[in-house]
C-alpha cells in the first residue's frame, strides 16, 4: 500500500484540513490488489485554498530536496483560471473589440469583457490579484 513518505504527505494535507481524494493505482490497489509506486491525488482547489497552499509550502520546506517544482504558482494559476471561468459564466456579459489584434500567427482580436454591472473583468482580475498587466512587448498569459 502506501509507503511512509506517502502517508506523511497525506497526513500533512489532513493536518491542514485540505480536501483531497486518493485516485489512480493506490485507490485501485485498495479494492483489487496490485502494485503501484506513485500516489495520485485529486485536490479540491475551490475549497480551502489557503489550507492547500500552507500544506504544500510546509511540505516543500521539510522535503526541499524531493520537491523539484515550485508548488504554489501552478496552484495559483489554476485558481486564477477558475476565477476567470467563474466570471465568464455570468449572464449579461458584453464583449467589446478593442480594434487591435495580438502578434500571434492567428492575430487573435483583443477584447474587453464587461459584466452586467459595467465592471471590466480584466480590471477586476487585476484588483483581485488574479492577473498581470498586459504589455505589448512581453508575452503574458492573462491569468497567472
Amino acid at each position: 500500500m502506501l509507503n511512509d513518505y506517502q502517508k506523511e504527505f497525506l497526513d500533512n494535507l489532513n493536518r491542514h484540513k485540505a480536501r483531497f481524494l486518493v485516485i489512480g493505482g493506490v485507490a485501485r490497489q485498495h479494492y483489487t490488489g496490485g502494485d503501484t509506486k506513485d500516489l495520485d491525488i485529486l485536490i479540491d482547489i475551490d475549497e480551502r485554498r489557503e489550507a492547500i497552499e500552507a500544506a504544500l509550502q510546509e511540505w516543500k520546506q521539510r522535503y526541499a530536496i524531493h520537491t523539484m517544482l515550485d508548488l504554489i504558482p501552478p496552484l495559483a494559476l489554476l485558481i486564477a483560471k477558475g476565477r476567470l471561468k467563474e466570471l465568464l459564466a455570468e449572464k449579461g456579459l458584453r464583449v467589446v473589440f478593442s480594434g487591435a489584434v495580438d502578434k500571434t500567427q492567428t492575430h487573435r482580436p483583443l477584447v474587453n469583457i464587461y459584466r452586467a454591472n459595467g465592471e471590466e473583468i480584466g480590471k477586476k482580475l487585476l484588483r483581485e490579484g488574479f492577473a498581470r498587466a498586459w504589455s505589448p512587448k512581453q508575452r503574458n498569459d492573462w491569468c497567472g
